[in-house]
């Protein structure tokens, strides 16, 4: 019910508070917009075309996704290797 989850070394959290904004009487909770949310907790901070801009999730998101965790971490945004999600 978007309660803050604190930064710290239990949560995994290294900066900024993580919301997850279910039920708040803004919209209906539907798959889509739970799968938006955890898409959040994931590591989206912000919305983008095909994730919150436009549709709450689409293929793009799942590409961002596949492309945050296919890359060793702390990999430097020119070093970035996109990825697919289905590849």
């Amino acid at each position: 019910m978007g309660n803050v989850i604190q930064p710290d070394s239990q949560n995994g959290i290294k900066s900024n508070p993580v919301y997850v904004n279910l039920g708040n009487g803004h919209c209906d909770v539907t798959q889509a917009i739970v799968v938006h949310e955890f898409g959040h907790t994931l590591g989206l901070a912000n919305h983008f075309n095909g994730f919150g801009i436009g549709n709450s999730t689409s293929m793009v998101f799942w590409d961002v996704l596949a492309t945050l965790y296919g890359n060793p971490q702390s990999t430097i945004a020119h070093n970035l290797l996109v990825r697919r999600a289905g590849s």
